[in-house]
């Protein structure tokens, strides 16, 4: 069974905390194993986003990776 999504974030925002970054990529098989599942489907997704922004993570999804970001300035661009 999935893991609660809440749960996810908690352990995203804590991995953020312990390795003192404000962000950090992960496979999507380390992704997977997270959140308990198999098949990653949409509505997860958006469940995940929409959570994360409440609790201050920005998460991005790519073909071989999977981002997690504090919702914040940390990196300003130049120029």
């Amino acid at each position: 069974m999935a893991k609660p999504v809440n749960d996810v974030i908690d352990e995203l925002l804590e991995t953020l905390r312990r390795l003192e970054v404000s962000h950090f990529t992960m496979s999507w098989p380390d992704f997977y194993r997270l959140n308990d599942i198999a098949r990653f489907k949409g509505d997860r997704r958006e469940s995940l986003i929409d959570r994360g922004l409440l609790k201050g993570i920005i998460l991005g999804f790519g073909d071989n990776a999977v981002v997690a970001c504090r919702d914040r300035n940390f990196a300003p661009a130049k120029g």
